[in-house]
């Protein structure tokens, strides 16, 4: 993400005064500049914004949320993993989405584990990032994520509680991470994907659906996209490349 512009340098200032009373994660221009940006430069929606991140983040325990372990299972069936970071220091993080048994999840009354379980996937990678400094010297506060479809069952769209829960992960993301996602790119969609995507846009912001690469399941278009963002050593061998050990190259069942 760019360096704040001189007009967004004193929108932050303004929003920093403005939310004063609140305790925050971080202090920095960067951070500030996040919620400005998601709300194109609309101070009082950027404040409104920032103040109700920060009401989410105390109701639902966020200052625990790097250190909780989640259960066994989560780790073992629903797949995801920092596989390094991108020509600019951005980290990377891959999913394979389409193997999670979300249906299964949702029916076993795991929900809010489902929900703190993606928030914090999504902080790790993003603090991973918070960690350094791009080629230019400008603070990195974003992440690209890769989303293997493979596999992505229709019976997750026969259930309306299961498909709410998918939706619900989605608006956490876009209300309580803006500006975090630099790409992301999605990999084996297939129509049910697409089904799934047509449920997805209108939750997504101008700015992140810009931001979304969509392929369908021919890798001969994919695999070499992957191999400029992540080395071929850490990719996956799914993938296209040669990490044998990826959590992200085994096979689960549908």
């Amino acid at each position: 993400m760019a360096a704040p512009t001189h007009e967004e340098l004193l929108l932050i200032n303004q929003l920093r005064v403005g939310v004063s009373d609140l305790k925050l994660p971080d202090d920095s221009d960067m951070f500030f500049v996040r919620w400005i940006r998601a709300r194109e430069n609309n101070l009082n929606q950027a404040e409104g914004m920032l103040r109700k991140h920060i009401q989410y983040r105390k109701d639902h325990g966020w200052e625990t949320i790097l250190t909780w372990e989640p259960p066994l299972e989560f780790q073992e069936e629903f797949p995801a993993e920092v596989l390094g970071k991108d020509p600019e220091n951005v980290t990377v993080g891959g999913i394979a989405y389409g193997k999670w048994p979300l249906k299964k999840c949702y029916e076993n009354g795991m929900k809010d584990i489902y929900m703190r379980y993606i928030e914090k996937v999504t902080l790790e990678a993003a603090e991973c990032s918070m960690t350094q400094m791009r080629p230019d010297g400008v603070p990195i506060t974003q992440v690209i994520a890769i989303y293997d479809m493979a596999g992505l069952s229709m019976k997750n769209f026969a259930s309306l509680g299961t498909v709410n829960m998918i939706l619900e992960g989605l608006r956490s993301f876009e209300e309580n991470f803006p500006e975090t996602l630099k790409a992301a790119y999605v990999i084996n969609a297939s129509r049910i994907f697409s089904l799934l995507f047509n449920l997805i846009k209108p939750i997504l912001s101008q700015r992140t659906f810009g931001k979304v690469y969509v392929f369908d399941s021919n890798d001969t278009k994919w695999k070499p996209v992957l191999r400029q963002i992540v080395s071929e050593d850490r990719l996956p061998v799914a993938w296209g490349g040669k990490n044998v050990d990826s959590v992200l190259n085994v096979k689960f069942k549908d």
